[in-house]
């Protein structure tokens, strides 16, 4: 191995050269397959939530070609006050029961309940009982992934 002055080693790294690849249309982007090899499959989507006896805890599942899956559990009685996403979304009771509110409209929701909402409404949770939903954060044309 080369030794340069002073006693260090000499940066034997070949140098990096910047390609840079034409990026995908934000249309093109969200019509793309998903980019995951093979499928991910969850044979009980409930049993990988942990509910907490304080606070909520959330964690993210999957997140491919513009989906992205966030599963939530609540201890009863905590809430996700009134907020909007950039981005169309669908929860989805697993377990437990909860007040949802979207748009100005109230809806009590137990195991089972759906609700799709599109970007910019405005919505929170509260959970009645101890509570898992699943949301699903969908993609927006004419958005960049993430935002």
């Amino acid at each position: 191995m080369a030794i340069a002055r002073a006693g260090r080693r000499a940066d034997l790294r070949p140098a990096l050269v910047a390609i840079r690849k034409p990026r995908p249309s934000k249309a093109d982007y969200y019509r793309c397959a998903m980019n995951t090899t093979s499928p991910t499959f969850y044979p009980d989507l409930l049993a990988e939530a942990s509910l907490p006896t304080r606070g909520i805890h959330s964690q993210t599942l999957s997140d491919d070609a513009g989906v992205e899956l966030v599963l939530f559990a609540f201890a009863a009685g905590e809430a996700l006050s009134e907020h909007t996403s950039a981005r169309p979304a669908i929860i989805h009771v697993l377990s437990g029961e909860a007040d949802l509110t979207a748009g100005g409209e109230a809806h009590r929701a137990a195991s089972g309940s759906w609700l799709r909402m599109p970007a910019g409404l405005a919505h929170s949770v509260r959970a009645r009982t101890p509570l898992v939903m699943a949301l699903y954060l969908l993609p927006t044309l004419g958005t960049e992934p993430g935002a």
